[in-house]
């Protein structure tokens, strides 16, 4: 396990030095992300046996490659996406270009399903832009509470409770740092994490509605599980 990612430590050895490791996890197999999560969503929703399914990178509808003009939900999955501020890439939680497609698409009474780590964490950092602030708090209807991060793995809400990859495991990529959401009023919260913190966060309109999960949906534990969980939320943003 990395103890130390300062670039000012570079080329000092041992303890306190750049990328220092412990023994922590030595010998241990750790599952990593496979990106291929948009088939663990679609499951879940294809339970309900109500919906119409099509799927499309950010990239696709940001570029006019797709579209949303005949859907009524968009789920949106961003993982643990965001701008850490080191990686070759800039990765970041709603470019401006997706941010202006997402409301468009609520200004004509589209519904939101966002989850992920770092949703409001990345749109909220200081380097981030005030759209995009004002965009979690006025469409989102939600703003950054804290960080998740205790050994605890359950949540409860939406009349059931479950648990989630929150440590390092062989099974699945874990969520180990995730967001705590504050509601923006009239929205509530709809899911808490296991020390009563909101760990997802509803908004119920006459325009749309909109749910902001804080952690990411397919860290739930259990394909069963997250069936009833998607039920759930599709029924609330959808309204049946």
């Amino acid at each position: 396990r990395q103890i130390d990612s300062d670039p000012l430590t570079a080329g000092k050895e041992g303890p306190g030095g750049l990328v220092y490791s412990d023994e922590s996890l030595m010998g241990q197999f750790i599952a990593g992300n496979d990106f291929n999560y948009v088939a663990t969503h679609a499951k879940a929703l294809h339970t309900a046996g109500l919906y119409n399914i099509m799927s499309c990178s950010d990239e696709a509808l940001t570029s006019g490659s797709a579209n949303l003009d005949k859907c009524q939900m968009a789920d949106v999955i961003f993982g643990l996406e965001r701008n850490d501020g080191y990686s070759i890439m800039k990765y970041e939680v709603m470019s401006p270009s997706l941010r202006n497609e997402l409301e468009t698409f609520t200004r004509r009474g589209g519904s939101l399903l966002v989850s992920g780590a770092y949703v409001a964490s990345d749109m909220l950092d200081e380097k981030r832009d005030n759209e995009s602030r004002l965009f979690i708090n006025n469409v989102l209807r939600c703003h950054l509470a804290g960080t998740y991060d205790g050994q605890n793995d359950a949540i409860s809400g939406l009349g059931t409770s479950m648990q989630f990859y929150h440590q390092l495991n062989d099974q699945h990529y874990a969520a180990t740092r995730t967001d705590i959401l504050a509601p923006l009023a009239p929205a509530f919260a709809t899911m808490l994490y296991g020390n009563g913190n909101a760990a997802c966060v509803a908004y119920k309109g006459s325009d749309y509605r909109t749910i902001t999960m804080g952690f990411p949906f397919e860290c739930i534990k259990g394909e069963k599980k997250q069936g009833v969980v998607m039920r759930a939320l599709a029924r609330f943003i959808l309204n049946n």
